[in-house]
């Protein structure tokens, strides 16, 4: 319960300052309409925060299934609302409301599915104990986020609409491959590694162990996607998204570093 209400403060908190901060972000990019887009899109702060409580509760138990579930079922229904909305004409408003709505759809499968729901008293002494630990893994996960978004942010502020869309369309494929990856190996390797974390010899050996294994799959893959990159977007975006190409596979070789990383963060 603590620590729910801790990650909605904050989320709110957080909401708050990006709400105030729209106007000056639409002014950066010299685009006023992307004001409320911005504040709408904020919102998904909010279903987030409880989301990841709920599935911190779940992988503590490896209970993969509901996990597994939840996303077919929340991502399904998201893209549903998405592709609607986009056939009637809303334009960028499609994938604000599918962004919002795969997070909300989210929190709602795994509450249904568990009955999971947050009870006692706020405990202040249970979030300083937290807080220490919370506080690393939170200002990590910001460098990595910041990092892999600056270069989104300055192109789309020194280059055409145009180049963006090219490097976004590249950083695609390669990005939605290693998400789903990551998740599958993130959702497995803490829990365990929790189990052993007063073993240090064993927990290098289970670093290693999964930094080799992770590896063996994602390197084949990287490297087949970059070699397939040219047929692979004519066939599915056609010629005129042949430009991201070069983008593709750059960031199909740059994400091979990620096994090594990923292990890492869930081991310290």
């Amino acid at each position: 319960f603590s620590v729910t209400v801790f990650t909605l403060l904050v989320a709110i908190i957080l909401y708050v300052v990006l709400f105030i901060l729209a106007p000056w972000l639409a002014k950066f990019y010299a685009m006023p309409e992307i004001t409320n887009i911005v504040r709408v899109m904020s919102l998904l702060l909010i279903p987030a925060a409880i989301n990841s409580v709920q599935v911190a509760y779940v992988t503590k138990d490896l209970r993969f299934r509901i996990l597994s579930t939840s996303s077919l079922i929340s991502t399904g229904l998201a893209a549903i609302i998405g592709i609607s909305m986009a056939y009637c004409g809303f334009g960028a408003w499609a994938l604000v409301a599918q962004q919002v709505s795969v997070q909300l759809l989210s929190c709602i499968t795994i509450l249904i599915m568990t009955k999971w729901s947050p009870k006692g008293r706020f405990s202040a002494q249970s979030i300083k104990e937290l807080i220490p630990y919370g506080s690393r893994i939170l200002c990590g996960n910001l460098l990595v986020t910041l990092f892999l978004n600056l270069r989104s942010m300055i192109i789309g502020r020194l280059y055409s609409s145009e180049a963006l869309g090219f490097f976004n369309r590249g950083k695609q494929f390669p990005q939605a491959v290693m998400e789903s990856i990551n998740g599958t190996i993130q959702s497995v390797l803490l829990p365990v590694y929790a189990n052993e974390q007063d073993h240090r010899e064993k927990m290098l050996k289970m670093v290693r162990l999964s930094i080799q294994v992770s590896s063996y799959l994602i390197f084949p893959m990287m490297i087949g996607l970059a070699c397939v990159a040219p047929a692979l977007v004519e066939l599915l975006l056609t010629d005129n998204w042949l430009p991201c190409v070069p983008f593709l596979q750059l960031f199909a070789l740059s994400y091979m570093c990620q096994p090594a990383q990923l292990s890492t963060a869930q081991a310290y």
